[in-house]
């Protein structure tokens, strides 16, 4: 059986129409649908992540500048600043005789150390302990007077000797 030109050109017309049909039902169709559901499903939740992101990266700046206005605020101890040899001179220049260090507890930074210092000072007057006070105050960035606690000595007729101080106080110096 011979076809003729026509035939054969019908029959190419309608190989291609059942080509193009099929190819849109299994190529372009799905890639249409899936478009679509992206749209539906996916997007959604990806402008949803990306407004958090986006907030949460205003909150990453908001307190990076927060930690560089407290950095400012923290105390920075001069090169070289001893907690402990500032209240051995301290208590030297003030008069008292009688003192001892009773224990120490340091807390390393990254920048500086943190110096917990218990003292306990016997048998001194007003005078001396007011002088101590004072050298104290004038470290106010780099010492911080935590608690005191303070005792009259009597004797056993009833005497007054002098008072009693225990002192915490906690000192910055920076890090080696």
């Amino acid at each position: 059986m011979t076809l003729s030109t026509r035939e054969k050109k019908l029959i190419v017309i309608a190989v291609g129409a059942v080509l193009a049909v099929l190819g849109y039902h299994f190529s372009i169709r799905p890639t249409i649908e899936r478009n679509r559901s992206l749209t539906r499903r996916i997007i959604p939740d990806k402008q949803e992540t990306l407004s958090e992101v986006s907030s949460l990266a205003e909150e990453y700046v908001r307190l990076e500048r927060e930690i560089e206005q407290l950095s400012e605020e923290v105390p920075r101890p001069e090169a070289g600043f001893s907690p402990l040899g500032f209240i051995e001179q301290a208590v030297n220049e003030s008069g008292i005789d009688g003192w001892s260090l009773d224990s120490t507890r340091e807390v390393q930074g990254e920048r500086i150390t943190q110096v917990t210092m218990d003292i306990r000072i016997t048998e001194t007057g007003w005078e001396e302990l007011i002088n101590f006070f004072r050298y104290l105050e004038q470290a106010e960035t780099a010492l911080q007077l935590n608690s005191i606690d303070m005792r009259r000595q009597r004797t056993r007729r009833g005497t007054q000797q002098g008072l009693t101080v225990n002192l915490t106080v906690t000192g910055i110096r920076r890090s080696d």
